[in-house]
This record gives C-alpha cells, sequence and structure tokens, in this order.
C-alpha cells in the first residue's frame, strides 16, 4: 500500500523538479539572447550613424559652402558621400548575413588588410566632419609595411568607432592625435584625444 504512494509521490516530484529546471533554462537562455540582441541592436546603431552623418555633412556643405561654384571641392564631397554610402551598403551587408547566419555563427574569413590605407580613407571620409568641429587631425607613421590579414569591414569599422568617440568625448580641446608603427614584430596603431577618458 505505502510503497506504491511513496513511490508515485517520488515520481512526481522529480517530474515537478525536472520541469521547473527545463523551465528555469529557457528563460536564462531567453535573458542571454535578448541581452546579445541589444548589444547588437546598440552596436548597429552606433556603426550605421556614422556614414549618415557624414554623408549629411557633404551634402551640406555642397548646399551651404558654394562648393557647386568650385567643380573640385564638390567632385571631392560627392566622394565623400558615395564612400560613405558604399560603406553604409556593406555594413547592411553584414547585418543581413548576420541574420541569416546567426545559428552557425557569421563566417570570418581574413584578408591582406593594409591598415595605413585603411586609416588614410576613413580620414578621408570624416575631412568634412572635423573641419565642422573644428578639429586638427594629426597622423604620425613610421614605418612601412602595414599589411597583415585581417578584415577591412570591421577594422575600418573600429577605426570610425574611435575616431567617434573622440569627437564625441574629446572635450574641447581640438587635437585627436593618430599614430601608426611598423616594426619587424608588429604593427602599433593609437588614437588620442584630450576627454575625460573611459
Amino acid at each position: 500500500g505505502i510503497a506504491p504512494q511513496l513511490l508515485f509521490s517520488l515520481l512526481l516530484t522529480l517530474i515537478v523538479i525536472t520541469s521547473f529546471a527545463v523551465i528555469y533554462q529557457a528563460l536564462r537562455t531567453q535573458q542571454r539572447l535578448n541581452h546579445l540582441k541589444n548589444d547588437f541592436i546598440s552596436n548597429v546603431t552606433h556603426e550605421l550613424k556614422t556614414p549618415v552623418a557624414t554623408v549629411s555633412v557633404a551634402l551640406e556643405a555642397l548646399k551651404d559652402f558654394h562648393a557647386l561654384d568650385n567643380p573640385e571641392r564638390a567632385k571631392e564631397y560627392v566622394t565623400i558621400a558615395q564612400n560613405e554610402l558604399a560603406r553604409l551598403s556593406l555594413m547592411t551587408d553584414k547585418i543581413l548575413k548576420a541574420s541569416a547566419f546567426e545559428m552557425q555563427g557569421i563566417s570570418y574569413i581574413a584578408e591582406n588588410v593594409n591598415l595605413n590605407s585603411i586609416i588614410e580613407q576613413v580620414l578621408a571620409s570624416l575631412k568634412l566632419v572635423f573641419e565642422k568641429n573644428k578639429l586638427n587631425i594629426a597622423y604620425t607613421v613610421t614605418g612601412n609595411n602595414f599589411e597583415f590579414k585581417g578584415s577591412e569591414i570591421h577594422l575600418t569599422n573600429v577605426i570610425y568607432n574611435l575616431l567617434d568617440n573622440a569627437l564625441k568625448y574629446g572635450s574641447d580641446h581640438s587635437n585627436i592625435e593618430l599614430t601608426l608603427t611598423s616594426s619587424k614584430d608588429y604593427i602599433d596603431f593609437s588614437i588620442r584625444d584630450y576627454g575625460i577618458g573611459i
């Protein structure tokens, strides 16, 4: 009499405990996914704002500073806008790929990149933004070998984000200093502003 009832009670208790464990694990997983989603949205928003702002400044310069009267300057502004729109297209493509492969993770294929070329391209794209904010940019290069295996789109975004942070949080000091150094064993890149720090 008592043994079957006790066995049934133990079995029922075990089922309830297992169910709670499964539900708890599912909630934890959902919470982690929500956290990752929020981080992803925050990062994407940050990355998308920079090219949009740069294109906006280029168009503003075309309209307000009589650039159309100067074909060379107008061409420079249009080129900046074109480069930023191309980067925006690459970024949206990256987001779509991330969504498509989120279960398997994003595939990463290293390519030959030249860090000096990437930095110069970023500085050229942000030229109007720096001018609008009256910022002096000092870029010092030491060495001559800046090639390695990496991702051009990711490195470009990193440099944009670092410069964007220096722009936003660099206080009233008008200088941003970039230094790129190559030696036999390493490549060193730094960005210095005079803001509050991290």
